[in-house]
């Protein structure tokens, strides 16, 4: 089975579910991988109202388990999804915490398995049926005259997954961002979010603000592996220095220099990843810190982004990431036309770019029509 990563949005909060996952990735507890084991109830993953909201998620892959239960510590569920199941091939939907015999399906592929993309279950007791949207669009809803019988009291949603290699993210951390559960010490790597992936592999830019000293930054090419591409520390060594490392070592330094940290004031950072010209570059506050060229540049499948820090005074913010080469709403912000201006230039013209936006435009369509038909 492929990699399946989940990011989960907080949606109509009431209470406080015992038995959340208390670490990320999130990982079975016992271990079993068999699909339809639910194990988790978390205070994010609740309706708005008994047979009534929605549950809105980032994946990354395939075999997506979406359960709705009218309590929680049980496998009795009301409905169960099964979205892109059967290599990738179908959703189906089933009752009564059985999987003996589907009640509706839909043929359904996963264009991007890589990208986090975004999903939606809709529960809808007025239209009595179970909507799926897949990046905004409708590719499944089942009718169900019985729904109000069926799920009218549910309200609890959990989990499962089918692959050994599934693993389940937090979404985007609250800002100021600091270490979860307080844990320092450097290359922890503990968070993925939606908005922290450049929009094309080795290619594109990441902007944020933060403060304090100790600060990393890490390029990876999937959100379950913790071993970097490129990684800057960033105000190291007690606040005198920056060094470029690769390939998910920190004993080799590729570039060094002395720099020092604001610890008081937030500053606005922005790193550009250029696959076309084999580098990198840093600015603070509009100005060059470094251009690290690489005539080994191993980032051309590499596109997520994340961060960690050594020291307690690290807090970062406003962390959003983009192209370099089309227009985004960061042009709308004089600091960020700049940085944009400048990896343009370093793109060489962004044909690269542009040429693989043309090819996943392409594909996406073809994806649409193949649901549409």
């Amino acid at each position: 089975m492929l990699k399946l990563s989940l990011i989960l949005s907080a949606f109509f909060l009431i209470g406080l579910l015992a038995d959340c996952p208390t670490s990320y990735p999130y990982s079975p507890k016992s271990g079993v991988y068999s699909g339809g084991n639910w194990e988790f109830w978390c205070n994010d993953w609740k309706l708005a109202q008994p047979g009534n909201g929605v549950i809105n998620f980032r994946a990354t892959g395939n075999d997506i388990y979406v359960g709705l239960f009218d309590t929680t510590n049980t496998q009795t569920f009301k409905y169960a999804l099964i979205i892109s199941g059967w290599g990738n091939a179908q959703i189906q939907i089933f009752k009564n915490g059985s999987f003996g015999s589907g009640y509706g399906s839909t043929n359904f592929q996963v264009p991007f398995l890589d990208a986090a993309n975004s999903w939606s279950v809709i529960f809808s007791k007025s239209a009595q049926s179970v909507t799926v949207l897949f990046n905004g669009n409708t590719v499944f809803s089942y009718v169900d005259s019985g729904y109000a019988s069926q799920a009218g009291n549910a309200q609890y949603i959990s989990f499962s997954q089918y692959s050994t290699n599934v693993a389940l993210y937090q979404d985007c951390p609250t800002y100021p961002y600091s270490p979860r559960n307080g844990v320092m010490g450097g290359a922890s790597w503990e968070y993925y979010c939606s908005q922290w992936k450049l929009p094309v592999n080795g290619s594109g830019i990441v902007n944020f603000q933060a403060k304090g000293n100790d600060m990393y930054i890490g390029l990876f090419d999937s959100v379950s592996n913790k071993t970097f591409k490129y990684a800057i520390i960033y105000g190291g060594w007690g606040n005198i220095g920056l060094a470029v490392y690769k390939n998910g070592d920190l004993s080799t330094q590729y570039l060094t220099m002395k720099v020092t940290e604001d610890v008081i004031n937030f500053n606005n950072y922005s790193i550009g990843y250029s696959a076309s010209k084999s580098a990198l570059a840093m600015y603070l506050n509009g100005a060059l810190v470094f251009a690290f060229g690489d005539t080994k540049y191993n980032a051309l499948n590499a596109s997520f982004i994340s961060f960690s820090q050594y020291s307690s005074n690290v807090l970062i913010q406003n962390v959003n990431s983009g192209s370099v080469c089309g227009v985004s709403s960061f042009m709308e912000n004089e600091h960020y036309a700049k940085h944009m201006s400048l990896f343009a230039q370093m793109n060489g013209g962004c044909a690269e770019e542009n040429r693989n936006n043309e090819e996943q435009k392409k594909d996406s369509l073809l994806v649409q029509n193949k649901i549409k038909k």
